[in-house]
């Protein structure tokens, strides 16, 4: 049932499948990372569009993702860790797996079906990975040596304004994969840099990347990298309009009273759909193109707006005028800033409450 009231997302697959094309210029071969609903954008529709364009090549962080969008995929990697029960089911379908600690490796090595992996390598995130000598990885193999066909790690401050600590990471991380390469076989690929690092150190780029953020366009911090498209798009509607007298409270809490009549817009959409309740007064969505305030806190599925300086300019919006929260004129970088918080936090907290429409532009 369409509900033309609800909030919805917007989602360019276009813009997507562009931004694929000029990154892949810019950084060669890349996995296309889709966990999460592929950052809140939806997994399936974007996988689609994406393997249409010619690139087929993804990564998730479980089996539950990878089963998703299997069929849209030559090849998927699973970024996080795949429960024992599951790792026949992930040998079957051909699926990577990431093996990021001895404990999981001695598991691996109980099971009869052995699916193809990577090793992660921790050169200094602390978060999983490796860390110790490539001499002791490659002694503790065991026979699920012949199933590396891949060595990786992840950078921690890839997006900060000085790259010191990621080129000693990734000092670290060509010592230790030169290593267990020629080991275990140069044909073994290569990748260490995600959206940042990929578009700041080329050095970092080996055979393949991962692009996660940038895919969706949204350029990670100090990067001056191509010009992308912005994927996702944040929208409501007006659902009624009323004038408040001056002293009158606005919603919750009884700190909201008006400085002076105003004209205030109630829009279904709230907390519970990625609206976020630092925003208020801290923020201006658009309504028909015009910036105006949060008036009160922002409730679970509804929010108000000031309309007063819109109507003083001569602009009366009215219900079932659209309210862009962030889009086509209004990066979801803003919203992130204003909530203290980072464009992939707002992406993948966009709530259940909102209907999603994908488009082909």
């Amino acid at each position: 049932m369409k509900d033309n009231f609800q909030p919805v997302t917007e989602i360019n697959l276009g813009a997507l499948c562009e931004n694929a094309l000029i990154l892949k210029k810019t950084v060669g071969d890349f996995y296309c990372v889709l966990k999460c609903d592929a950052y809140g954008h939806g997994d399936i529709n974007c996988a689609r569009a994406l393997s249409e364009a010619g690139f087929d090549r993804f990564a998730v962080f479980s089996v539950r993702e990878a089963e998703r969008i299997g069929r849209f995929a030559r090849e998927i990697l699973i970024l996080g860790r795949s429960e024992k029960k599951l790792i026949r089911l992930v040998a079957e379908r051909g699926y990577i797996q990431t093996v990021s600690s001895f404990e999981y490796l001695e598991e691996l090595q109980s099971v009869t079906d052995i699916p193809h992996i990577h090793l992660k390598l921790d050169c200094g995130m602390n978060r999983s990975g490796f860390r110790c000598n490539p001499e002791e990885i490659l002694s503790r193999l065991g026979h699920v040596r012949d199933k590396v066909c891949g060595i990786y790690t992840h950078f921690h401050s890839a997006d900060c304004p000085e790259l010191n600590e990621t080129k000693s990471e990734l000092k670290d991380f060509i010592g230790k994969s030169d290593f267990l390469r020629d080991a275990l076989g140069n044909e073994i690929l290569r990748h260490a840099a995600a959206s940042s690092a990929a578009l700041r150190l080329p050095e970092a780029r080996f055979d393949l990347c991962r692009m996660g953020i940038a895919l969706y366009g949204c350029v990670p911090d100090n990067c001056v990298g191509p010009v992308l498209k912005p994927v996702m798009g944040f929208y409501g509607r007006i659902t009624e309009t009323r004038f408040v007298k001056k002293g009158e409270n606005i919603g919750y809490g009884t700190g909201n009273r008006a400085e002076k009549d105003m004209l205030v817009a109630t829009v279904a959409a709230g907390y519970a759909s990625g609206l976020r309740r630092a925003l208020y007064g801290r923020y201006r969505p658009l309504v028909c193109g015009y910036p105006v305030s949060f008036a009160g806190k922002i409730c679970m599925d509804r929010c108000m707006l000031d309309l007063t300086e819109a109507a003083e300019n001569g602009l009366f919006p009215k219900t079932g005028d659209r309210v862009e929260f962030f889009g086509e004129n209004k990066g979801v970088a803003e919203m992130a800033s204003a909530s203290e918080t980072i464009s992939y936090e707002i992406l993948t907290g966009i709530g259940g409450c909102c209907r999603q429409r994908m488009l082909k532009k």
